[in-house]
């Protein structure tokens, strides 16, 4: 009996092991701020980590930085919602300029306003690296850190080096499922002309893109362990045909039902060919009121492959003076 339980305790630790093992989000999303200095905002998510003093970017603020939310902030972005429970930020000196609070917020999706759900404070400036946990695990398509404090010598714009966000168990989900590997993609697109092609599998926790038969591949994509640049295209993949013909795309979903992961992948065909109509300009937006600082993001709808777009807003401003 004694060895019976001693088993079991081990299985049992074995697999709080495998599922306390978390993955950094962060690389997976478009990363901004009220202003970004010295290095370019996606600094923030580049794994880039470089050494303790040296600095590598830094957050415009007040002295001290505004407690007012929205002013000056730092803005992760997904495609689509994720779940995440901590944050690892990396500072870029110690004693001075130093991040040591801020109001987390998340966005939600169903009222479009942000909703503070932690706010942290204290962090210790002699540490170049400091951990935040969430009381609860938040699941959503944006995080955002605002009502900076800083501390140490200087109280104004906050610096970094890199900030990790790591990913939890969604607290609204059921029991995990194998994945259900599945894209849309249409049956002809047009060469030279941007083709997105959307991620529709079930149950996955990424997917990874590949399009075997093309070689080489354009530039600014790449292969890593057989599929195309995992962390940038996480969700939807957007390529651009320079020949015509026949297409192979696939598509591999995962998740972590296993220690192993459980795995499925599909193949489709596309068509790529030579537009023979005009172009025709398209597009939609689903937000005709918004906050100050607040982005609404613009969707292509154009067809007949076009190449180049140009896009102009038109008068520029209404009713700025009142509001």
């Amino acid at each position: 009996m004694k060895k019976t339980l001693l088993s079991l305790l081990a299985v049992v630790l074995s697999f709080a092991l495998a599922k306390s093992q978390t993955t950094n989000i962060a690389p997976l999303a478009v990363a901004s701020a009220s202003t970004c200095n010295t290095g370019a905002c996606a600094t923030l998510n580049d794994l880039n980590y470089g050494t303790c003093g040296a600095q590598q970017m830094w957050i415009t603020t007040g002295t001290p930085p505004s407690s007012t939310p929205g002013v000056e902030f730092i803005d992760f972005v997904w495609s689509s919602p994720q779940t995440y429970g901590k944050i690892t930020i990396h500072h870029a000196q110690t004693g001075t300029r130093f991040l040591a609070g801020a109001t987390c917020q998340r966005w939600d999706a169903a009222t479009s306003s942000w909703v503070t759900f932690h706010t942290f404070s204290g962090l210790n400036n002699a540490n170049c690296i400091n951990d935040v946990t969430f009381p609860t695990a938040i699941n959503s398509t944006r995080l955002r850190l605002t009502a900076f404090q800083a501390s140490g010598s200087q109280l104004s714009n906050v610096n970094f080096r890199e900030i990790e966000i790591w990913d939890a168990p969604n607290p609204n989900a059921g029991p995990a499922q194998p994945p259900i590997a599945n894209f849309y993609a249409p049956d002809t697109v047009w060469i030279n002309s941007p083709a997105t092609l959307i991620n529709t599998s079930s149950f996955q926790s990424r997917v990874f893109w590949n399009l075997p038969n093309e070689n080489p591949l354009i530039a600014g994509y790449n292969r890593q362990a057989g599929y195309i640049d995992t962390a940038r295209f996480f969700n939807n993949f957007t390529y651009t045909f320079t020949s015509p013909g026949l297409k192979l795309v696939k598509l591999l979903a995962v998740n972590d039902l296993k220690r192993d992961s459980l795995r499925d992948s599909i193949s489709k065909f596309i068509y790529v060919d030579t537009p023979s109509q005009a172009p025709k300009a398209d597009f939609i937006t689903f937000k005709r009121i918004m906050g100050i600082t607040e982005e609404a993001p613009f969707i292509d709808l154009s067809t007949n492959g076009p190449t180049q777009w140009e896009w102009t807003i038109d008068p520029y401003c209404i009713s700025c003076i009142t509001d």
